[in-house]
């Protein structure tokens, strides 16, 4: 299936199909695609307003990449979760939810890098060493990494 059309169909509208069987399409496709790029063109296109459905869908699918789970992680403002603790009472929700499954399953080993997407911490260098020195667990470093993209090209 070409991702790219239900992409366009999903956000952008242009569809025939009414809401709900676009929907299910949707669904659909992104509970059993294998392609880490389609996730993440889905992933980078969601607006958070339209819900965390889509989203958790994406991050529960096995051949999730590594960079985007965290470009969703950054998208619900994790690195704060992160950092201020398990007061779930004080987050939205919604967002608190995506964030603790991330982390779960990162600490799982879910994800893995493939090489293919690449994800660029959206904190200066600064602010990774503050976080750093606020006490950041090893464990959590994965969080403030950069991911490039293999280029295994012969010039």
């Amino acid at each position: 299936m070409d991702y790219t059309k239900l992409l366009n169909e999903f956000y952008y509208g242009g569809s025939d199909e009414d809401d709900d069987e676009l929907y299910s399409d949707v669904e659909a496709f992104l509970k059993s695609t294998d392609s880490k790029e389609a996730l993440h063109a889905f992933a980078t296109e969601h607006n958070y307003d339209d819900g965390y459905e889509i989203p958790e869908m994406i991050i529960d699918n096995p051949n999730c990449d590594l960079a985007t789970a965290l470009t969703i992680f950054y998208d619900i403002e994790g690195i704060n979760y992160l950092l201020e603790g398990k007061n779930a009472d004080i987050y939205e929700k919604e967002s608190y939810a995506l964030f603790q499954i991330i982390q779960k399953h990162v600490y799982e080993g879910f994800y893995t890098e493939s090489g293919e997407i690449q994800f660029i911490v959206p904190l200066t260098k600064v602010q990774v060493y503050q976080i750093k020195k606020a006490g950041l667990k090893e464990k959590d470093y994965v969080f403030i990494k950069n991911i490039e993209v293999n280029d295994n090209r012969k010039d």
